[in-house]
């Protein structure tokens, strides 16, 4: 194990220009791996050895670099050791219920984790599925359209969100009585384009609801 969290860390020090700030991501990722029953900043920092959570609070929120770039590694890694052509890559979301209006796409819309339409940010996560194990390789943040559609917020649409235009025509789930944000054919584009080795998508909505659809 400690060889494995080794190479992982090594991989990721390209992303920093500063050695201080790669050695943060790398004590990060050891609390994140860590035996601690609940991973809060504090306790992040503890096994850490720091006085105090605020410079991985710095890493995460004004550290400068690439998240994408990390993703990719991260999805590397896991293609090694988990390729297979009859996996799976399920995609999910889940809000995060908010209270202001200031977090990036944050929007009165439906969420399953409220079971509701309230005011929430939405994630979408993909996860690599095969026979031998399971890993998440992708995220988004979903954006609403009066997100995009404001011209005062033109400077989101380049970054890496999932806009409202991807919303498949036939969002509206049987048996539900709201619209639920549908990025996810996008998603599955976007994994496909990336050659993963991968022979269905499923696309999980509630507990008696999924679609699934094949890749060619």
């Amino acid at each position: 194990m400690g060889f494995v969290v080794a190479r992982c860390q090594a991989s990721i020090r390209l992303l920093f220009t500063q050695e201080r700030v790669a050695a943060s991501a790398g004590q990060f990722l050891d609390g994140l791996l860590g035996n601690e029953p609940r991973k809060t900043g504090w306790m992040r920092a503890e096994a850490a050895g720091d006085p105090g959570p605020w410079r991985q609070q710095a890493l995460l929120g004004r550290g400068q670099w690439d998240a994408d770039a990390l993703r990719d590694i991260v999805r590397e890694y896991a293609l090694e050791r988990l390729g297979d052509e009859d996996a799976v890559l399920v995609i999910d979301e889940t809000g995060f219920l908010k209270r202001g209006k200031a977090s990036c796409g944050v929007a009165r819309q439906y969420t399953g984790s409220a079971g509701k339409i309230t005011n929430c940010q939405i994630g979408v996560f993909g996860c690599y599925v095969s026979r031998h194990g399971h890993a998440f390789i992708d995220r988004a943040l979903y954006l609403p359209k009066e997100w995009t559609d404001d011209p005062a917020r033109e400077w989101i649409k380049s970054h890496s969100y999932l806009a409202a235009d991807t919303r498949p025509a036939n969002a509206q789930l049987p048996g539900s009585r709201y619209n639920q944000p549908g990025p996810t054919q996008s998603k599955a584009k976007q994994a496909h384009r990336a050659s993963l080795p991968a022979r269905r998508v499923i696309r999980l909505a509630n507990t008696s609801n999924a679609v699934c659809w094949y890749l060619t």
